[in-house]
């Protein structure tokens, strides 16, 4: 795939950060898409864009011409969704369908990032058939996404999934988080019953590849193999990192004062994944080694 050009939103983001550095590294011509932030790595092409003005964003892609498109970019603040609806859904569902309609009429490959928010918790490893039941504004506006994509570009590839690594000056990742209130000697309160199947950037990452490589269209879930909660992940990346468990204590999620409500299972299936590829997805142990340099 050497020599073949790439343009991924959320540049400035945990996963979008990374991609640009790992497609450089296999030798793609990468342009990444950033805002706010410089996403300051040699050799890629930055250019700064709010994705809410489209007539911009269109002048961009039809003048860079990708081969792919990564679509990383969205408002990941579940909160800040729930407060804002009308921002989550330009930036979800009528970016993404602009994106996927701009991709379809330029012949160019579309990978869409979704989320595991898209259910109500009630059921543990859903797979891609499970009807949805999102519960927040944020799993409402990315379903919604989800049918625009597939509405405008059927040969997308729409990957659902729950990321974890290390987070970047401007943006500290919900490991960070953990690996830092441990270092300062804080107590670490995480909780006991919420699960889901979360997979490292860098694993994720060698997944989108072949994914990619294989042409997959459609959706799927890339996530770990292994369903575990707030607490036990957090328990077993302070093991890996040598850091104190002692401080880590289990609640119960109805102790959370948060705005929107979360489901509290997420867990993904990785069959049809797992099929596709032919090959298992990283159990946990494997995505926490994977980040820890």
């Amino acid at each position: 795939m050497k020599d073949e050009s790439v343009l991924i939103t959320g540049a400035s983001g945990l996963l979008g950060h990374y991609l640009c550095s790992f497609f450089k590294e296999r030798n793609f011509k990468v342009t990444g898409i950033s805002y706010g932030h410089s996403i300051q790595i040699l050799g890629i092409t930055e250019i700064q864009c709010d994705l809410n003005d489209h007539a911009n964003f269109t002048k961009i892609v039809e003048s860079v011409k990708p081969k792919y498109i990564l679509h990383c970019a969205g408002l990941t603040n579940v909160d800040e969704c729930e407060k804002n609806e009308v921002l989550a859904t330009r930036i979800h569902v009528e970016t993404s369908g602009l994106i996927a309609e701009l991709s379809r009429t330029l012949s160019i490959k579309m990978i869409h990032i979704s989320t595991d928010h898209l259910w109500d918790g009630s059921i543990a490893n859903v797979t891609e058939d499970t009807p949805v039941s999102p519960l927040n504004v944020y799993g409402r506006t990315k379903w919604n996404a989800e049918v625009a994509v597939q509405k405008r570009n059927p040969d997308a590839l729409i990957v659902r999934t729950n990321f974890f690594g290390v987070g970047l000056p401007w943006r500290k990742s919900f490991s960070d988080w953990i690996v830092g209130t441990l270092e300062t000697g804080n107590v670490l309160n995480a909780f006991q019953d919420v699960y889901f199947t979360p997979i490292s950037i860098p694993l994720l990452a060698e997944l989108l590849l072949d994914s990619i490589e294989k042409n997959l269209f459609g959706i799927y879930h890339i996530v770990g193999r292994d369903r575990i909660s707030k607490f036990e992940f957090a328990f077993k990346l302070a093991k890996v990192f040598g850091l104190s468990q002692e401080l880590i204590h289990p609640i119960p999620y109805k102790n959370a004062n948060l705005v929107a409500k979360r489901p509290m299972d997420m867990s993904l299936s990785v069959e049809k994944i797992e099929r596709a590829l032919q090959k298992k997805m990283p159990s946990l142990d494997q995505s926490l080694f994977s980040i820890r340099g």
